[in-house]
């Protein structure tokens, strides 16, 4: 309504004058919402500064054996194995791999 008003003064609009104002807005949101997509599109193609720490993907050689394996029973035994590989990731900043949790 307050657009209405700002557009024309005289209290009856005519349907034609209606609908081209009504159209008018649709563009002017809809030429809004492709500014804003085409913004998020090239945002993808920015490339972040990458840091010079070196990638360490060759396997562990020293691995464990393989000992009596369990199988996560509950659910304190599934976040213990979570906590544990959380914690792994974080120290080392390594992809951690489960191979057998062994009850205590």
């Amino acid at each position: 309504m307050l657009f209405l008003a700002i557009v024309d003064k005289s209290e009856y609009i005519s349907i034609p004058r209606a609908i081209g104002i009504a159209l008018n807005s649709m563009l002017i949101v809809f030429g809004i919402l492709v500014l804003i997509w085409l913004s998020v599109v090239l945002i993808k193609y920015v490339q972040l500064p990458r840091s010079n720490k070196p990638k360490d993907d060759q396997p562990v050689k020293n691995q464990p054996t393989i000992t009596k394996s369990v199988e996560i029973k509950d659910d304190d035994m599934m976040a213990a194995v979570l906590a544990a590989t959380i914690d792994f990731n974080k120290e080392t900043g390594k992809d951690a791999k489960l191979i057998s949790v062994r009850e205590l």
